[in-house]
């Protein structure tokens, strides 16, 4: 009787983040002498244990996943059985706080917030703008995918801003906040002049 040896070599797993919620998990193929007939994709949520995520004959799966951390393993099968999985991948945690904003004013009544975006390797999908109106707690008032808001014919009053990047683990820290200007300073006595 044959027995087949099942590889026990190490597969890297590459994670290419597609969106906010779907992962390609892709991995090299073991060499075809150890017989292959599929490969288990094992899946960790939030530093959990490893289960059974999919089974494919193919070198690349593709799946959405809610807001969390991931870790990602390979095991190949073989006619024997699994081999020993792959070292873990894991997804990049919540991404750092965003610098502080900047903001310019604009014919007196209009707001633009910008902000520098956070680098590649922090799989950012999209930024969260809060704000806050004469002095309450700020609310979500955007989440959009670019570093530039536009406030326009704003009502009169006092904003504080803050903006924080979004990728699959979730919200990152707040940004420090940057406040619209205040009331204007007292204008020169007028003076009068006599005829």
């Amino acid at each position: 009787m044959k027995k087949f040896i099942t590889s026990s070599l190490t597969l890297l797993a590459s994670l290419l983040i597609a969106s906010a919620v779907t992962v390609t998990v892709s991995w090299a193929p073991n060499p075809p002498s150890q017989n292959v007939v599929s490969y288990n994709v094992l899946v960790s949520t939030n530093a959990g244990p490893y289960g059974l995520l999919a089974n494919t004959t193919a070198t690349n799966y593709v799946v959405a996943m809610p807001q969390g951390q991931y870790g990602f393993q390979i095991q190949a099968v073989s006619l024997a059985g699994p081999g020993t999985p792959s070292s873990p991948t894991l997804t990049p945690s919540s991404p750092g706080a965003v610098e502080i904003p900047s903001l310019s004013v604009i014919n007196g009544n209009d707001l633009t917030l910008t902000w520098t975006a956070k680098p590649a390797d922090q799989y950012v999908t999209s930024y969260e703008v809060w704000v806050g109106t004469n002095g309450a707690p700020t609310a979500l008032f955007a989440s959009l995918p670019g570093t530039t808001l536009a406030f326009l014919d704003m009502p009169q009053g006092s904003y504080g801003f803050q903006v924080r990047a979004v990728n699959l683990a979730g919200p990152g820290s707040f940004s420090p906040f940057v406040y619209s200007p205040g009331l204007p300073g007292a204008p020169q006595a007028p003076v009068l002049t006599y005829q």
